[in-house]
Parts: C-alpha cells; structure tokens; sequence
C-alpha cells in the first residue's frame, strides 16, 4: 500500500471516526441535558437507544432515526416530517399532535403507540396503526398497500386482503385464521409462527415467503406462487395445494420428505422449496 492510500485511509478512518464520536455525544445530550423545542432537523440518530427520551415539540424533520430505539419516548408535538423511522421502535411512544407526513414507517413498531386527532400521519401509516392497536374481525383490506408493514402480532381474524399489497410485511405470529387472501402479493413476507388456518391464498404471490413454524391447516394454495418459500415445522393437515406437471420427481420427492404428502397438487408453481 502505498503512503498516498494509507494517508487517504488514515484521513477517512479519522473523519469517520469523528462522525460517530459527535452522534454519540448528541445522544448523551439528548438524555441528559433535556431541552424543549430541541432542533435536530437532519441530523443521524440511526440505530440509537433513546427509549423513554423527552422531545416533545422537537424539530426532528429529515431526521435518520432508522433502526432507533424510541419505546416510550415523548414525541408529543414533534415535527417528524420526512423523518426516517424504518426499522424503529416506537412501541408506547407518545406521538400525539406530532408531524409524520411523509415520515419513512417501513417495518416500525407502532404497537401502543399514541395517536391522536392532531397526529399529522400519511393513511397508510395510520391504517397500520389501527391494525396493530385495535382488534376488529373481519377487516376490509382489499386491495390495501400494506408494502413492509410491521404487522407482527396482528389480529386479522377473518380479514379480507384480497389482492392486498403485503410485499416485504412481518407478519410474525399473526392470526390470519380464515382470512381472504385470494390474489394477495406476499413476496419476501416474513410469516413465522403465523396462523393462516382455513386461509384462501387462490392465486397469492409466496415467493421468497418465510412460513416457517406456520400454521398452514386448511390453507387453499391453488395457483400460488411458492418459488423459493420456505416452509420448516409447518403444519400442514388438509392443506390443498395444486400442482402442475412442470415441477420434478426430486421436488416431490423434497415434500414428501417434509410431510407435505397430503397435498393434492395439480396446478401450482412451487419451483424451488427450501426447509433449512
């Protein structure tokens, strides 16, 4: 390596360096030196732990708070406007009166979180919101853009998702029991532990979906797209799932190996399986 590269090394290593000395140093700040109406419009708070932190009425506007931990926090009044929040904790947050207009909420907790009538939030959030924090059966959520939704733990008993959006979602341990999913796109979906008894997914986009550890009794797969799913400890009594002559011996001979004998297979696309 030559003295030029190692110098630009040592200068990027130190600038770095130096980037999150200050983050971490604002952090401290923000915990124990409260200030109201603080302004941290823009700055990097990604990945923080800022659980139960005051900043109500906070400028946090164009905020990276991306992967932060903000459980409990007071976000009362904040302007959080094209903030991102993707991957954040905000479980029992308060963000009453607070600005989330085109605020990235892409798989943020937002269970317990308080909302209210001067909570400025774009619909889809607030649909999620509602999902997550209150129990209603029978839902109707056709053809809603639920796109990397955290939706862990939902109760979407009986709910009608036809052709929803739920590309990307979590859906870890959701109840989903004798919903409609006809023609739904979960592609990339995480559904560990989810109860989809008795769900209709005619026609659904599985691929890449991870139902590992899924209660899949019942389900109705005709037409889905199963390319590259994955299916470890499901259970799968009186699922049907339709087959269709392109699919080989060997992948057969895979489902059968993973007690899925049981399906009748006619016409689905279960190109590539994977159970580990």
């Amino acid at each position: 390596m030559s003295i030029q590269t190692n110098q630009q090394f040592t200068n990027l290593f130190t600038k770095e360096s130096n980037k999150l000395g200050n983050k971490w140093h604002l952090v401290q700040e923000i915990l124990c030196q409260p200030v109201e109406d603080r302004n941290l419009s823009g700055v990097d708070l990604s990945d923080t732990e800022l659980s139960g932190v005051d900043l109500s009425g906070a400028d946090l506007s164009g905020a990276d708070l991306s992967g932060a931990e903000l459980s409990g926090a007071d976000l009362s009044g904040a302007d959080l406007s094209g903030a991102d929040l993707s991957g954040a904790d905000l479980s029992g947050a308060d963000l009453s009166g607070a600005d989330l207009i085109r605020a990235n909420l892409q798989a943020t907790n937002l269970k317990g979180t308080k909302i209210d009538s001067g909570t400025k939030i774009d619909g889809k959030w607030h649909l999620v919101w509602e999902i997550v924090n209150q129990r209603v059966s029978g839902r109707d959520l056709m053809c809603a853009d639920l796109i990397g939704a955290n939706l862990r733990g939902a109760d979407l008993t009986g709910a009608n998702l036809r052709n929803a959006y739920l590309n990307g979602a979590d859906l870890t341990s959701a109840n989903l029991i004798e919903a409609n999913l006809r023609g739904v796109n979960l592609r990339n979906a995480n559904l560990n532990n989810a109860n989809l008894r008795d769900v209709d997914l005619t026609n659904a986009n599985l691929s890449r979906v991870d139902l590992r550890g899924a209660n899949l009794r019942g389900v109705d797969f005709t037409d889905a797209n199963l390319t590259e799913a994955k299916l470890k400890n499901v259970s799968v009594n009186k699922a049907q799932l339709e087959y269709d002559q392109r699919i080989s011996e060997e992948i057969i001979l895979q489902l059968e190996r993973s007690l899925l004998s049981q399906f009748d297979l006619k016409s689905c696309n279960v190109e590539e399986w994977y159970y580990n």
